[in-house]
Order: structure tokens, then sequence, then C-alpha cells
């Protein structure tokens, strides 16, 4: 059986337990969400065309953005009419 001095240190102990829950509920929001922590070397928003270049001195896949960026992805030849990027 719980005396009643137990009900403060419960109620504290809930709190605190809610509060864990409620932050590592926002960790796993930012984890989840698409525009989290987005990579430096990406741009936000959407993709306007790409060019592949291969059989060049710099084999690449060119990523042009609708804000006016560019991105590139050095491709390399993995067998006969294969090619990885990245």
């Amino acid at each position: 059986m719980s005396s009643s001095g137990d009900k403060p240190n419960a109620s504290a102990s809930i709190k605190q337990l809610e509060q864990r829950i409620n932050q590592l509920e926002q960790e796993l929001q930012q984890i989840k969400s698409p525009g989290g922590d987005a990579d430096s070397k990406t741009p936000a928003g959407p993709l306007r065309s790409l060019t592949l270049r291969i059989d060049t001195e710099d084999d690449r896949l060119r990523m042009y953005w609708a804000d006016g960026q560019t991105s590139n992805l050095i491709c390399s030849q993995e067998g006969k009419g294969v090619w990885a990027c990245g």
C-alpha cells in the first residue's frame, strides 16, 4: 500500500516521463520530416532537369534546380551500359 506522502513524488515522476516522451516525439518528427536536416549540398525545391555526361573527361549527372542552382554527381562505368552516379 502507498501512503499519501508518495503521491507528490509519483506526480513529479509522471510529469518528467511525459516531458521526456514529448521530447522524443519531437526528435522523431524531425527525423521523419522530409524537410528536416537537408543535405547542405542539395537545394530545397523541385528539380527542373537532368543532364548525363558520359564518355567525357568529367563523367557526371548534373541536376538543374528550379531556383537556378546546379548539383553534380560524379559517375563511373560499372559494366557494359551500366553507369553509377553518386
